[in-house]
């Protein structure tokens, strides 16, 4: 997913139209972005999945929860977890 967005945010660098610019320059532009926004499309569904993914190797035991005064936490009690998540489905 990371990847996903440092490759748009370097196709948006590399479009530098001139200040007089014509229609086909806005007609380029609106293309990239369709096409930026077609190619992060399935970003919420792979974020999904990883979050799927991590809370079945949490219940199995594979990956650790965080620690609570010695006790493991399950993936629903994990916060920063959630509040990533929370803040990363926000911002798009």
């Amino acid at each position: 997913v990371k990847g996903i967005y440092i490759s748009s945010f370097l196709e948006l660098l590399q479009f530098t139209p001139s200040p007089a610019a014509s229609i086909h320059v806005e007609e380029d532009f609106a293309e990239l972005l369709e096409c930026l926004y077609l190619h992060h499309s399935n970003v919420l569904i792979q974020m999904a999945k990883g979050a799927y993914e991590l809370r079945e190797r949490v219940r199995q035991g594979d990956i650790a929860g965080n620690e609570e005064d010695g006790v493991v936490v399950g993936f629903e009690h994990m916060e920063s977890c959630h509040q990533f998540l929370d803040r990363f489905y926000l911002s798009r």
